[in-house]
């Protein structure tokens, strides 16, 4: 197996996603949006992946020398796991803007990708021209996730459907924001939609505040039929 054939290969668990409410394009895979690409990751494929593949010489093939070391500090294996799927994830969406013309393509390997004072990762664009595409990461249970987008600031977030938003759904939500999404049956799922959507905007607008609940509110929604939820 070829260790950089990661970002392309089904079994490192890496998969484009569509980008909602944009016009189809012709795009690789399920991409559907000419500006922005998705990308999910299953961190249980990818570490069956590195294993088979070899963990050093995978890396040395998908990570700048800073991001290795940046990688070398996180000690704990799932933490270790979730960021590295972070940035591949968010590699692979690159590669999939490079694809469709709207950028430059990029080696992965001279693709480095850090965060900045406030958490948001970016890609370093030293040398090149034109402005750098926004990147968002989110990660949780199991998965991890990136956005990349050109001409704007992006903001993405995963969240597990579970018990825990029922608990507190009076600190993030309120029932006419709800009640937009009356035509999901799970009351737990329309929960995990306003939470998911308001760090979404929190991550591309509100990035340096503590809080953010108060200042954001979900004003519309459009379901897609065709998408399960």
């Amino acid at each position: 197996m070829r260790t950089s054939s990661c970002l392309e290969n089904p079994a490192a668990g890496l998969r484009p996603l569509p980008v909602g409410g944009a016009p189809r394009s012709a795009l690789p895979g399920r991409l559907v949006s000419p500006a922005a690409t998705l990308t999910l990751v299953d961190l249980g494929s990818l570490a069956r992946w590195l294993a088979a593949a070899g963990d050093d010489p995978a890396l040395e093939a998908l990570l700048a020398p800073v991001e290795r070391d940046q990688l070398s500090r996180y000690q704990n294996p799932k933490r270790r796991l979730e960021w590295l799927g972070g940035r591949l994830a968010a590699k692979h969406c690159l590669q999939q803007l490079a694809a469709a013309g709207l950028i430059a393509a990029i080696p992965p390997l001279e693709q480095t990708i850090l965060a900045d004072a406030h958490g948001r990762p970016g890609v370093d664009w030293t040398g090149r021209t034109g402005t750098p595409p926004a990147l968002s990461i989110s990660h949780c249970r199991g998965y991890a996730a990136a956005l990349a987008c050109t001409g704007s600031a992006c903001g993405l977030d995963i969240e597990p459907v579970a018990p825990r938003l029922a608990n507190v759904q009076a600190r993030f939500t309120t029932p006419e924001e709800v009640a937009l999404l009356h035509a999901l049956p799970e009351p737990l799922t329309r929960l995990a939609v306003i939470w998911t959507a308001k760090e979404a905007v929190k991550k591309c607008f509100l990035h340096d505040e503590p809080t953010f609940v108060s200042r954001i509110s979900l004003i519309a929604v459009t379901i897609d039929p065709a998408d399960p939820v």
